[in-house]
């Protein structure tokens, strides 16, 4: 109970950031924000802040200084949050940093993420409607050797609107941050996002359709997910591209696999958890290109059973390892659904469960396809009343007495999830 008390302050500290009303002058399109800052002695944003303070603006140039006398001049993170009151419409946000930075709207959505593949000195945009109200902006920094600086605005662009699609092979973004990647698959490597109403120019697709070829606005040439484009051709009308999945390059430093069953983590970070499923409890974490021995797997090979450097053993998904035999060779091991490993939650004739998310999505069906219904942020408790067949979505009872789902991946609940009923399956 302590340890969800400190949550539950924690989260209470998440919504005393001031809200203002904010707008640009008629001749200004740059929305002026005041900040909240936190600054961390380490890469990793843990920890409590070294030092926590409100900034006028988000700007600084630090050179190969440090930035506080408590703070290192490298190796150090830092995050600033800013929640103003907006007019519905079109904005663009633009960062500039040396070394990486991240930049979140309204919890969920991810515009620019460099913070694993640092641009340091490239001005990073991204353009995205807005409703009028309040908005949530995160700006996540991250500092490695040399020279330090970060600058970011946000501006109103009225009046520009959407153009439409060219008569050549286009399509319009309709995900408010969409990954281009290398290829046409979750594994394939991330080159970058697109907002919502970019223009993409179409080239080619996969065997199914459910991937598309596209050139980005920046030339760059890459691959999206099908079901967020809104497109002016048939995609099944375009050239079937055949890409082979990249050979991993791995550093010279890292040894070779052993002759026993054994996996490079792919991952730039891959948690280890205490069974096959992402509702078993994380016992840690390994960087890409660890090697792991393969002692199981679960009985599809969607998860496997490995033990890590430091000797434990426990599970990593399967798609995220390069391993040197075929995954379906490893013996098959089962594992009892966890009912005993979550700490003390308040619970009641139902069950409760606590949203472990920054922000947790609640859909009308237990699928992503499902319609949004509205958000719940980090430690919000839950009136869990059912579940799926698998025991991937979670029915809740929300405020109004009306249900939803939410993905269970993010719940976390004192009680086996499993014992709920199923609702869907």
């Amino acid at each position: 109970m302590k340890h969800l008390a400190l949550l539950l302050i924690a989260a209470l500290v998440l919504t005393m950031l001031p809200v203002s009303s904010v707008e640009a002058s008629p001749d200004e399109t740059i929305i002026p924000l005041s900040w909240h800052a936190e600054y961390f002695d380490n890469q990793y944003l843990i920890g409590p802040p070294m030092v926590v303070r409100e900034e006028g603006a988000l700007n600084h140039n630090w050179g190969t200084n440090a930035p506080f006398d408590n703070i290192p001049a490298d190796y150090f993170t830092a995050r600033w949050a800013t929640r103003p009151m907006l007019d519905a419409g079109t904005y663009r946000f633009s960062v500039t940093a040396d070394d990486s930075v991240k930049v979140t709207v309204d919890y969920i959505n991810v515009f620019i993420d460099t913070i694993n593949n640092p641009q340091p000195g490239d001005t990073l945009t991204a353009t995205f409607d807005l409703t009028a109200g309040s908005h949530y902006f995160q700006v996540d920094y991250r500092e490695r050797t040399g020279n330090a600086s970060i600058s970011a605005t946000l501006e109103i662009l009225d009046g520009e609107g959407v153009p439409p699609l060219p008569a050549t092979p286009a399509a319009y973004v309709t995900a408010f941050s969409l990954r281009l990647r290398s290829g046409p698959g979750l594994t394939f490597r991330i080159l970058g996002h697109e907002s919502r109403d970019t223009i993409v120019d179409l080239i080619g697709r996969n065997d199914d359709a459910t991937w598309a070829q596209v050139t980005v606005p920046d030339g760059t040439t890459g691959w999206m997910g099908a079901a967020w484009l809104d497109p002016n051709v048939d995609l099944t009308t375009l050239p079937v591209v055949t890409v082979e999945a990249p050979d991993r390059d791995i550093p010279e430093n890292v040894p070779p696999l052993p002759a026993t069953p054994a996996a490079y983590v792919t991952a730039h970070s891959l948690r280890v958890r205490s069974g096959p499923g992402l509702n078993f409890t994380i016992l840690g974490q390994e960087p890409e290109n660890t090697i792991v021995h393969l002692t199981g797997r679960n009985a599809d090979a969607t998860w496997v059973q490995v033990t890590v450097p430091d000797g434990i053993t426990g599970w990593m998904g399967a798609v995220w390892l390069d391993p040197n035999v075929d995954l379906t060779t490893l013996p098959v091991v089962t594992t009892d659904i966890p009912d005993d490993e979550t700490p003390d939650l308040p619970t009641d004739d139902q069950q409760i469960g606590l949203v472990t998310a920054f922000a947790l999505t609640i859909r009308s069906e237990p699928d992503i396809s499902g319609e949004v219904l509205g958000f719940v942020t980090r430690f919000t408790p839950l009136t869990l009343v059912g579940r799926n067949a698998a025991g991937t979505w979670l029915m809740i009872v929300r405020e109004d007495d009306s249900t939803g789902w939410v993905s269970a991946a993010w719940v976390l609940s004192a009680s086996n999830i499993f014992a709920l009923p199923v609702i869907s399956t």
